[in-house]
């Protein structure tokens, strides 16, 4: 769930997804998602961001800005999570990003109390 939430606050952020942000913060944070990759993710940089955080960040900015996967990436994903796990993390990636291009197509905005990502 952790890496599926990282992936999701990536790509809310690559979109500037404003609603997909917001929905995704609080379960980051009851996850135990530290501050510093939570904000590294908003203000698009990896400082202070665990390793294992970091991965999953960096795979999505490259599937998402390049349309491809360095191949050390592809090798340290694919041995942490198998083959399976590759593949619905990649699939997660293109189901967030049809989330978020639907949603800033209706322009929706973040929910009451929600964490507004600023655009």
């Amino acid at each position: 769930m952790r890496v599926r939430v990282l992936a999701a606050m990536t790509v809310a952020r690559e979109f500037e997804a404003v609603y997909v942000w917001g929905a995704q913060t609080g379960g980051a944070r009851r996850l135990a998602v530290p501050e510093t990759t939570i904000t590294a993710i908003r203000e698009n940089h990896s400082r202070g961001v665990p390793p294992e955080d970091a991965e999953i960040i960096e795979f999505t900015r490259q599937l998402l800005r390049r349309h491809r996967i360095d191949d050390a990436s592809a090798k340290a994903l694919l041995t942490r999570f198998g083959n399976d796990g590759f593949i619905q993390l990649t699939g997660a990636i293109g189901y967030y990003s049809l989330l978020a291009m639907t949603v800033n197509a209706c322009e929706l905005e973040a929910a009451p109390n929600a964490e507004v990502l600023q655009v």
